[in-house]
């Protein structure tokens, strides 16, 4: 991690790509409590609606904005 990325994102998609970066997709880890599992589920849910609502704005802008490719959507066709 360089200094620029401890910062607070600047915009909606930096913190959206961090968030998706920080808490990956993954299953319960053997021994792990089902409110801890859950609780991370949630925040992963919540970042997977992000992603879902950022991509819907990507595809309904007519301008692309340069930072949206750092959260690899598909391109428009």
């Amino acid at each position: 991690m360089n200094n620029n990325d401890t910062d607070f994102p600047i915009n909606s998609h930096e913190l959206i790509r961090r968030l998706d970066e920080a808490y990956p997709h993954r299953c319960i880890n053997p021994g792990e409590l089902p409110e801890v599992a859950h609780r991370y589920a949630g925040k992963r849910e919540l970042i997977d609606n992000l992603v879902r609502e950022a991509v819907a704005h990507q595809y309904a802008s007519p301008v692309r904005p340069s930072n949206v490719l750092s959260l690899n959507f598909p391109e428009r066709e």
